[in-house]
């Protein structure tokens, strides 16, 4: 065996030392993956949906005496709040001022409307980015 010979077979014999040694050794795998499954998870199971987000807020009178139940369905305002927009914009509709079926109006930044005959009991809902508030019939 000459020189050339036993230094290619040394070199050899040293690669394949340090390829076993990689391949023998655990791998580290990172918990970045693993942590970001994990929040999106737990953020699926706590967000809130629909009727979990919807919450009542008593009631108020309408002109005539009757009782109107007030809802936030989405977003955070108080129900104060909800119950004085939705009061405003049940005094400010009336048939002279109402051109359309749907009664579209403006109240403190809040773009209101009536329902649709179909969308009984609600009345009238107003929407402000996205906050959603919406009146209800408590007559049956």
């Amino acid at each position: 065996m000459d020189t050339h010979t036993a230094q290619l077979t040394a070199r050899t014999t040293t690669l394949t030392c340090r390829s076993s040694q990689r391949l023998g050794r655990p791998q580290r795998t990172p918990h970045f993956p693993m942590a970001v499954l994990a929040l999106v998870i737990a953020a699926a199971a706590t967000w809130p949906t629909a009727a979990a987000a919807a919450r009542s807020c008593g009631t108020f009178k309408d002109p005539d005496g009757a009782r109107i139940a007030v809802r936030v369905l989405a977003g955070n305002t108080t129900c104060a709040n909800a119950k004085r927009i939705l009061r405003n914009y049940d005094r400010a509709v009336t048939p002279q001022r109402c051109a359309s079926n749907a009664c579209p109006a403006t109240v403190q930044h809040y773009r209101c409307s009536s329902a649709t005959a179909g969308a009984f009991p609600r009345l009238f809902s107003c929407q402000r980015s996205r906050i959603i508030i919406a009146a209800y019939s408590t007559a049956e």
